[in-house]
């Protein structure tokens, strides 16, 4: 026997416990906090020792927007009134890497009168949260 057989085997088992082993998270590139995802949503695969993440800004009292996605882990994983110097806005971070999918999407109570807005009328307002949401994303 050449031992062909076995170094495939071993092969296989290391891929595939190398993908079995892969986090996989919900990722959401901007989010209403109050309606959802409404731009980007899609699912992630975290790098090795990285992290399911939410991001959860708030400017005064209103929930502003939520980001979703994988992260390294970062010193500001599981925070809360984490400050943005760029935007002026606070935010909290949780990350998870229990089990696939563990972040979610905040469910917020619609104590707004704008928080119930149906998603048709959301788009207008998703190009100008995305360009600021994906700076912000970039500059931390």
């Amino acid at each position: 026997m050449d031992g062909k057989p076995l170094v495939c085997c071993c092969f296989f088992m290391f891929v595939f416990w190398g993908t079995a082993r892969a986090l996989k998270c919900h990722a959401c590139e901007v989010a209403n906090p109050y309606n959802g995802c409404i731009w980007g949503e899609h699912e992630c695969t975290a790098k090795p020792n990285g992290t399911c993440e939410t991001r959860l800004a708030m400017f005064g009292p209103f929930y502003f927007f939520a980001w979703l996605g994988c992260s390294h882990q970062s010193p500001s994983c599981n925070a809360s009134g984490l400050k943005d110097s760029f935007f002026g806005f606070t935010y909290n971070a949780t990350c998870c890497d229990s089990d696939d999918l563990c972040n979610k999407m905040p469910q917020l109570e619609q104590r707004w009168p704008w928080s119930g807005t149906s998603r048709q009328v959301l788009p207008n307002t998703a190009g100008i949260l995305a360009g600021a949401l994906l700076h912000w994303v970039h500059l931390n």
